[in-house]
């Protein structure tokens, strides 16, 4: 770590909540972490991109980094206003995704993405396809579910969706979130979807109950849905 790591470092340990990093591990298992909680990460992160230049925050951690070490960078990388300079960052800490709490965070950072949706979907396309990492496929689909949703890009998202392996707990839920989000976007279009849909039983009925936990969909929309249920 350089210098202002360590002090970063330093400043988040002072903020250890050990009943909330037992709280943290039953949802996050085999997630290195402090027990820091994510409002008072945010507000150290703010106060460090006010002290220092956003270039001196980029920094590779080591391999061992704690989330909340990995959180600060989720959140520095959504600070970088080039489309360019953040694809470049981005890439390089893919490899750090290690749960779904920071591949969401780094996505819900990516605001850049609105302005900039045919370069980060350029990015992400290759993704859906790397099978053997199941937080990078995570993070093509949340992204997806994030900005693309009624987007142009749609239909060609939903062809990968079709040949995801769901194996992977995660990968599972995020295709159902997805496609739940693209119903809400257009519940016509993608009710013929559901009704032809190649996807296996448990990621389609997930898809089918993420669907009914929205407050969007009428009760006549649900009750049909419901009769698709495998």
């Amino acid at each position: 770590m350089n210098g202002i790591q360590s002090q970063l470092l330093a400043d988040i340990e002072k903020h250890v909540d050990k009943d909330y990093l037992i709280f943290f591990e039953k949802i996050n298992p085999h997630v290195k972490a402090l027990g820091v909680r994510v409002p008072i990460l945010r507000k150290i992160a703010k106060e460090y991109l006010k002290k220092y230049p956003l270039k001196d925050l980029l920094n590779s951690l080591p391999d061992d980094s704690c989330f909340e070490m990995l959180f600060m960078q989720c959140v520095f990388i959504g600070s970088i206003k080039d489309v360019n300079t953040a694809l470049n960052e981005i890439k390089k800490f893919l490899p750090s995704l290690n749960g779904w709490c920071l591949c969401d965070t780094l996505c819900s950072s990516l605001k850049l993405c609105k302005k900039h949706k045919i370069e980060f979907f350029s990015f992400i396309e290759p993704m859906f396809l790397q099978k053997d990492e199941p937080y990078t496929v995570r993070f093509a689909l949340v992204m997806s579910n994030d900005y693309f949703a009624g987007s142009e890009f749609e239909d060609k998202i939903l062809s990968y969706i079709n040949d995801i392996d769901t194996t992977h707990y995660y990968v599972h839920m995020a295709v159902a979130w997805c496609l739940a989000t693209f119903y809400c976007k257009n519940p016509e279009k993608f009710t013929a979807y559901l009704e032809n849909c190649p996807l296996n039983d448990r990621t389609f009925n997930k898809t089918i109950q993420k669907i009914k936990e929205s407050l969007i969909p009428s009760v006549e929309q649900k009750k049909y849905l419901c009769s698709l249920k495998r």
